[in-house]
């Protein structure tokens, strides 16, 4: 009786130090270093002249309290004490001045390692350039929907994704990605339904996606692609 005591409270505090309300302790301090990372390249002097659109900044406080699953942008596998599945961070405005003087912001992937569980991530419109420690990517295994579009991007990325095996929809659209289509090991995403890469600058031939045999959609729209593919809904390119 005493050893089956011992037992659950041991398990018991184990939970208490591996979670806090809503997600994973580990997680919420990721979120935390996501934001600081946020503050780090320029937002804070940006919100205190605009505010936070959004609430991220003041939503995602240091506090065990507060259950990071109801936080801004923030989806969790469980409302009550689970994994965060989806991280909404596009449109964020906050590099505002890096469309002023035409510089972006470097991305520190590492930011990412604690969301083993994550699905969707979207990080669309934040005048991106490129990756810190882009093999914090490898630990999204389970990753499905990756939402770069309308940053500042080039080819220079793309073997960064290479990892993100379990990809369905991938988002490249609207960037500088001024490449042939050969550049990018398509076998590295035969999961892939949904390939967006619209208004770049990719050059080559269309054929080299044949191989994507789940590929449901693929935009070139406002690309230099040459050829077609039988059976995939595909919008028009230059």
């Amino acid at each position: 009786m005493k050893l089956g005591l011992f037992y659950l409270v041991s398990l018991m505090l184990i939970h208490n130090q591996l979670t806090c309300y809503g997600c994973l302790e580990n997680e919420r301090i990721g979120l935390l270093d996501i934001k600081y990372f946020i503050l780090s390249t320029g937002g804070e002097h940006f919100l205190s002249q605009r505010g936070d659109p959004s609430d991220l900044i003041f939503s995602w406080v240091d506090n065990k309290s507060s259950n990071c699953c109801y936080w801004e942008r923030v989806k969790c596998s469980n409302i009550s004490s689970g994994h965060i599945t989806e991280l909404n961070l596009g449109e964020l405005e906050i590099p505002y001045f890096s469309h002023l003087t035409g510089m972006g912001s470097m991305l520190n992937v590492s930011v990412f390692r604690p969301f083993e569980e994550l699905r969707l991530l979207n990080l669309s419109s934040n005048s991106l350039v490129g990756f810190n420690e882009s093999r914090g990517f490898s630990s999204l295994k389970k990753l499905e929907v990756l939402d770069f579009s309308s940053n500042m991007l080039n080819c220079s990325i793309l073997t960064s994704l290479y990892g993100l095996t379990s990809l369905k929809s991938l988002m490249l659209s609207d960037n500088n990605f001024n490449c042939s289509l050969s550049a990018i090991d398509l076998t590295k995403f035969s999961r892939l339904e949904l390939l967006d890469l619209g208004g770049n600058h990719f050059t080559g031939s269309i054929e080299v996606v044949q191989n994507l045999r789940n590929l449901k959609f693929l935009s070139l729209r406002d690309n230099y692609i040459n050829g077609l593919v039988e059976g995939i809904i595909l919008t028009s390119t230059k």
